[in-house]
């Protein structure tokens, strides 16, 4: 039993070990979201935090605010839905199974 409880606590060290590889790799990674046909674009790092947006300077105006505040949205979901993407595929490849493409 003390044999099996050691090869338990040195597994559970590697995944720890693992664990923070992951969440480093994650921070440095970054996706783009995008919106209104790449008019509006939100940028994520792997934790789905937003690092950045950019819009189209044709949009300022006081009549295009409604539609901007709309694309804003939208181009950041996609960019956080991006994110989650790359954090599950970093974790499945971390755990050995098949990985999957971002879009």
């Amino acid at each position: 039993m003390g044999q099996d409880f050691g090869k338990f606590i040195s597994e559970f060290q590697h995944m720890q070990g693992r664990a923070g590889e992951i969440q480093a790799g994650l921070k440095s990674k970054t996706v783009e979201g995008y919106a209104g046909g790449g008019l509006v674009k939100a940028v994520a790092n792997g934790f789905g935090e937003i690092t950045s947006i950019e819009f189209d300077d044709k949009l300022i105006s006081r009549e295009n605010l409604p539609m901007l505040r709309t694309l804003i949205v939208g181009a950041v979901n996609d960019a956080i839905a991006r994110s989650r993407n790359i954090a599950v595929s970093e974790v499945l490849n971390a755990l050995g199974g098949p990985m999957k493409q971002e879009s």
